[in-house]
């Protein structure tokens, strides 16, 4: 994601669901951990931006049909 947004390039989909999955996937991890609660609350908030943008590319691609 680091080097798309330094390119200045949309991630496709695919980057932004697997990003999405491994931020829940580690937010489900360190929400275990006490001391790594506040982390894990960024996580899941970073894993549902990526929800909403592949929500609004998908839009994109069907409402064009």
């Amino acid at each position: 994601m680091r080097t798309l947004r330094f390119k200045r390039v949309k991630p496709s989909l695919d980057v932004l669901a697997i990003c999405a999955s491994k931020l829940q996937h580690y937010a489900n991890v360190m929400s275990q951990i006490d001391e790594h609660k506040e982390i894990s609350n960024k996580f899941y908030e970073l894993s549902e931006r990526c929800h909403k943008e592949i929500n609004v590319q998908s839009k994109s691609i069907w409402a064009s049909s």
